[in-house]
């Protein structure tokens, strides 16, 4: 299963297979975001991931002299969360994690992680991750 088909399967289509890295759901507001398993980190015993990478948006401008629709997209898509929309993460693996823009190497495809609050540290978006729930009890 591709990360596309993941996601409609979800009900939640990508607006653009290319670069949208999040999806809202139509039928019920939930926002499904892909997140890195290595970009998770413990701060007083909860585990958050990080939802922005305002330092790697940057690079990623200077080295193509052009802006990141994934970015923006992901901007509205944390702030619907933010504004209480229910949130729902996709755990990806990087192909390489230095590359900018990364690709996805698999993502857990069994299970989902509920996000908890949202944070803000060092200029970043980050989410707490709850428990994970299988798939089966998020799809339509």
């Amino acid at each position: 299963m591709t990360p596309t088909d993941f996601f409609d399967m979800l009900g939640a289509p990508l607006k653009n297979v290319q670069w949208s890295w999040g999806a809202r759901r139509e039928r019920d507001g939930t926002v499904f975001l892909r997140v890195w398993q290595d970009e998770i980190e413990t701060s007083n015993s909860s585990q958050y991931v990080r939802l922005t990478n305002f330092q790697k948006a940057k690079k990623y401008r200077e080295q193509n002299n052009r802006d990141r629709l994934g970015f923006r997209e992901r901007l509205e898509h944390v702030e619907l969360v933010k504004n209480g929309a229910k949130c729902q993460l996709v755990m990806c693996i990087a192909v390489d994690k230095e590359a900018i823009p990364r690709k996805i190497k698999d993502f857990i495809k069994d299970r989902l992680f509920p996000a908890g609050k949202i944070v803000q540290r060092n200029d970043d978006w980050w989410a707490e991750l709850l428990p994970s729930v299988p798939v089966n009890q998020v799809k339509l």
